[in-house]
């Protein structure tokens, strides 16, 4: 087990990475008029299918106040739409809108520019094993 000294550091890179891919995404979908936390919302609503709002939360570990009112601003800019899930009277289904699919077309052209941007200086090889590590590390995460 590393000393704790040695997990703080790794932590704290960990983060500085994540900021600094997160800055780079940031600006290259600003002109979108979205941020993370809009686009997570529409990320986790596109993979879920029709979810509800707490799903949205649990997926993109956003708290429920937080994505309520992320779609509020979603909804106004006539990228989701809030159906009242007819199972369940008192839960809204979101649904995307096409303009949001269209939305989410133009994230994943600009993502792909920054993943490959940013892991320009790996090789193919550990590229695959960077994948393999955050999704492993992603899923004990889920778990």
């Amino acid at each position: 087990m590393a000393e704790p000294a040695e997990q703080e550091l790794l932590t704290a890179q960990i983060n500085r990475i994540s900021a600094a891919v997160g800055a780079q995404a940031a600006a290259k979908v600003a002109p979108l008029g979205l941020d993370d936390r809009m686009i997570a919302v529409l990320l986790a609503a596109q993979a879920l299918g029709t979810p509800s709002q707490k799903q949205i939360a649990d997926h993109a570990r956003i708290d429920r106040t937080t994505v309520s009112k992320t779609i509020d601003r979603l909804e106004a800019g006539g990228l989701v739409n809030r159906r009242i899930d007819p199972c369940h009277r008192r839960r809204h289904r979101i649904e995307l809108t096409p303009k949001a699919i269209r939305t989410l077309s133009r994230v994943n052209r600009l993502f792909t520019e920054c993943d490959a941007e940013f892991l320009a200086v790996l090789t193919n090889t550990e590229r695959r094993q960077l994948e393999h590590i955050l999704r492993k590390l992603e899923a004990h995460q889920r778990a």
